[in-house]
């Protein structure tokens, strides 16, 4: 559920690209810098990593992505 977060983001890459593609998405701290400036906040996940498969196809993503991580977005519960 994202932490009742209203933006679910998942993060995939093409598996031809090979390892070092992942490399590529662990930039995604630019996503978190970027929000966290207009006052948001964020929390990257693997959790769903073993749901892949159930991800990968209602994102109807093709067959060669690999699901590598998501993250919440939004607004943090101070509380």
């Amino acid at each position: 559920m994202f932490f009742n977060a209203p933006v679910g983001l998942f993060y995939t890459v093409n598996q031809a690209m090979g390892i070092g593609a992942k490399m590529d998405i662990a930039m995604m701290r630019n996503v978190m810098t970027s929000v966290k400036v207009q006052g948001l906040d964020t929390c990257p996940q693997a959790a769903w990593n073993h749901l892949h498969a159930l991800v990968l196809n209602i994102l109807d993503a093709a067959q060669f992505e690999e699901l590598v991580c998501s993250m919440a977005l939004g607004y943090a519960d101070s509380e």
